[in-house]
């Protein structure tokens, strides 16, 4: 029996150790021609699109992207083909609808100094994705929170100080009660803003119980008139 040449022989095994390194790799991996049709592409691969091998064998890799991404995807396809690596992110549509999230490193395939199609290994990052989309609209709520906070608590503090500059330059003998009154709702009214704020923090560990409670719209506004015309008297105005 003649000996395999040694050249044939480390041929055949580096092949094999390329194609086990495919199918075992733990991420979508494939390979596409010039055209960008898929040539190869291990189970991942073909589970991310949805599509058998053969499938994806007649199929251009754009055909399978969001149309949104098709600009970013094909000029970093060029980019490939130029000889220089990319990493690029983008989205995959299956063939049942669903949406895919991806960051895909693109390697040239070089044979006897040619560019001869792109090899691709493809991490699936949806889940990442959704966690950081998630945090960005927790951040966005907390920053909104924070405002209608501020703007609450200002409103009875401005009336506080209104009401003690009024009560510290009343005159021997100008009558006080209003100032008073004033000045004790809105303690009432920042206390029931603190203690607002102590239920809501306890929605985040479950020991807040919502209850509903009357609510009249009359008594808002007889609310602002009480705590208005102190403040318009102290400025020589008349409030009707």
């Amino acid at each position: 029996m003649d000996a395999q040449p040694l050249g044939e022989s480390a041929l055949a095994q580096g092949s094999e150790r390329y194609a086990s390194m495919v199918v075992h790799h733990p991420h979508a991996v494939f390979s596409v021609d010039r055209e960008g049709y898929y040539t190869e592409a291990n189970a991942h691969a073909c589970e991310m699109t949805g599509l058998s091998l053969e499938q994806m064998r007649r199929t251009h890799f754009a055909e399978t992207i969001h149309p949104d991404d098709h600009p970013v995807m094909l000029e970093a396809f060029q980019q490939v083909l130029t000889g220089e690596p990319v990493v690029v992110e983008a989205r995959v549509v299956r063939v049942d609808g669903g949406l895919v999230d991806f960051r895909c490193t693109g390697i040239p395939i070089v044979v006897d100094d040619e560019v001869v199609g792109v090899h691709g290994v493809t991490e699936d990052v949806t889940e990442a994705k959704r966690v950081l989309r998630e945090l960005e609209e927790a951040n966005a709520a907390k920053t909104l929170f924070l405002a209608t906070v501020s703007h609450e608590l200002r409103t009875p503090l401005a009336a506080l100080v209104g009401a003690t500059d009024l009560l510290v330059h009343a005159e021997p003998g100008d009558p006080i009660e209003r100032h008073v009154e004033m000045v004790h709702r809105s303690g009432e009214r920042l206390l029931h803003l603190v203690e607002e704020l102590l239920e809501f923090s306890g929605l985040e560990t479950h020991q807040t119980v919502l209850r509903p409670v009357p609510y009249d719209p009359r008594d808002v506004v007889d609310e602002v008139a009480r705590w208005a015309a102190p403040l318009a008297d102290g400025r020589g105005l008349e409030l009707r």
